[in-house]
């Protein structure tokens, strides 16, 4: 065999050695990195409910990383009230989901009016998402008001 055969033999097992190499490594910078912010879902309360006593808030939050926190906040919307209150909300990573329990009763709670809930999730690289929805708080009982008439 000539030197120049055995040359070009050598190269073309060196491309194949090379090419194997490449194909079973992982271009980039792997899944070390984080490319999207975390999905979050509200799940309760719907838009617009009416909700009084001990409220359950809930959805999903996920993340192609890890979700470090979600936050849920409630901003009074109406010209009076102004109140604003903010939570952590507990996540279940294994079911993807966070949830949130408040007693609006409580001497320091939640105070009757329209809110505007935003919940924002953010995962171990800073990144967030959020969603917003409205809600009413009503604790006030109604009241009734009876008239008998006059007998005589």
């Amino acid at each position: 065999m000539k030197k120049t055969q055995m040359q070009n033999l050598l190269k073309g097992f060196g491309f194949f050695l090379l090419s194997i190499l490449l194909a079973t490594c992982e271009v980039g910078l792997g899944p070390s990195v984080d490319t999207s912010a975390p999905n979050l879902t509200v799940i309760n309360p719907t838009a617009s409910a009416i909700l009084k006593g001990t409220i359950s808030l809930g959805g999903t939050v996920s993340d192609d990383t890890t979700v470090t926190s979600v936050k849920v906040k409630f901003k009074g919307i109406s010209s009076n009230n102004t109140n604003e209150y903010q939570y952590d909300a507990t996540i279940d990573t294994a079911n993807e989901t966070w949830s949130l329990t408040i007693n609006t009763l409580d001497g320091e709670g939640v105070k009757d009016g329209n809110y505007e809930l935003t919940v924002t999730a953010t995962d171990n690289s800073g990144k967030e998402s959020f969603r917003t929805t409205t809600f009413y708080v009503d604790n006030t009982a109604p009241v009734l008001m009876v008239d008998t008439p006059d007998v005589k």
